[in-house]
């Protein structure tokens, strides 16, 4: 409003003004001023920012306060690079605590001699396949034993950066005695998001969809494995087939069978020839799927003394059974199967993590994720689905 006065004193300029006022009652040799830069006001926002510090200052004692133009700031500012003199010092493996432990930091090559009290560098580390998210909680976590701060530690866009030397230096030693030596964390991705979770106030862990889909998918061959299952017609087929919860109609045997009281359907190797439309793509199926736990062979056996219906592991059976409900043990003979009548047909049952992850729609964030990573450049981190929990108060 025209011709109104302008409190300061609560506003941001006139705390940065305030801040700076301290500042020159210490600093009397030199002249204390501001320079303002910008890459994104225009010139006559730069100098309104200027005028209005001016005039929260209202010190004539402070110095002047004057501004740049818009484009002070380079738009492709230069680094100073050394990297043949890294080139020896690349880690082929991490040990099992996932720690490289007192990494030999390189130092500058192109000077002639290198006095600790004068130079100063900084060394940034690339993690291949693992580049740390850029957050300040993360510094000091990969990079331990540095005696360093989070001004001298951090996650850059390159990777993991740190001021060198050291921190503290005494008068004559030399620049190999200074240097920092870290002891660096190669953290798998949950510890990672436990860490930022612990830096928010909050706990996480994975959920148990987020189980049931890390499992499945470490079954399926991985997260790439996985894409390509839930993407393939076949994969489509198969998931159908076993989540199909339509009862049995009599004197139908195309679709398996579905046992009610376990709630699960149990498919033969003709039924998986049906689903999948081909021999070759039901034999190749089974036998991979076998072998990596996602499948396993059974019979399908009727109790005579309880009537009850239930699926029986080839593992735990031999020429008899016995029944999970009346635990009655008996001899299966051609009344205890319906088809065929000459012997039991073999019937496969899917792993039940593998189908709580199918039931749970784990489809939809392995897809996602596999889309992330086929489209990531370097590094992917990724955990299955998390649930996040604000920390609970310990009570006195």
């Amino acid at each position: 409003m025209a011709g109104a006065s302008v409190n300061y004193q609560n506003s941001p300029s006139g705390a940065f003004a305030h801040s700076l006022r301290r500042v020159a009652l210490y600093v009397q040799q030199h002249p204390v001023g501001v320079d303002f830069l910008s890459a994104s006001l225009s010139q006559s926002q730069v100098n309104g920012v200027k005028n209005e510090i001016a005039r929260a200052t209202e010190d004539p004692t402070f110095g002047g306060v004057f501004g740049l133009l818009a484009n002070a700031i380079p738009g492709h500012p230069l680094r100073y690079l050394e990297k043949s003199n890294a080139s020896k010092l690349s880690v082929e493996q991490v040990s099992d605590t996932r720690i490289i432990e007192l990494f030999e930091t390189p130092k500058p090559t192109s000077f002639r001699h290198i006095n600790p009290s004068k130079h100063r560098w900084i060394t940034e580390l690339e993690l291949k396949a693992q580049q740390p998210p850029r957050h300040p909680a993360l510094g000091n976590w990969y990079l331990t034993g540095a005696n360093q701060g989070t001004d001298e530690v951090r996650t850059s866009g390159r990777g993991l950066a740190y001021t060198c030397p050291s921190s503290i230096i005494f008068n004559g030693q030399d620049v190999d005695a200074v240097t920092v030596r870290p002891n660096i964390r190669v953290p798998e991705a949950l510890e990672i998001f436990e860490k930022l979770a612990e830096w928010g106030g909050l706990t996480c862990s994975i959920s148990d969809k987020g189980l049931y889909a890390q499992d499945a998918n470490a079954k399926l061959g991985g997260l790439d494995k996985a894409g390509q299952f839930f993407r393939s017609e076949p994969g489509c087929a198969l998931v159908a087939a076993y989540l199909d919860k339509a009862p049995n109609k009599k004197g139908q045997y195309s679709r398996g069978v579905y046992i009610e009281s376990d709630e699960r359907r149990y498919l033969s190797a003709a039924d998986l020839v049906r689903a999948l439309k081909t021999v070759k793509q039901a034999v190749s199926f089974i036998d991979d799927f076998a072998a990596k736990g996602i499948l396993y062979r059974g019979y399908i056996f009727h109790c005579e003394f309880c009537r009850n219906s239930a699926w029986y592991p080839l593992k735990d059976i031999s020429d008899r059974f016995s029944c999970p409900r009346c635990h009655r043990e008996q001899v299966y003979t051609s009344k205890h199967w319906k088809k065929p009548r000459a012997q039991p047909s073999v019937y496969y049952q899917l792993d039940e993590i593998v189908y709580q992850g199918f039931f749970n729609d784990m489809h939809v964030p392995t897809l996602a994720l596999d889309s992330l990573r086929r489209s990531a450049e370097g590094s992917f981190l990724y955990v299955e689905e998390l649930e996040f929990r604000k920390k609970r108060k310990q009570s006195r």
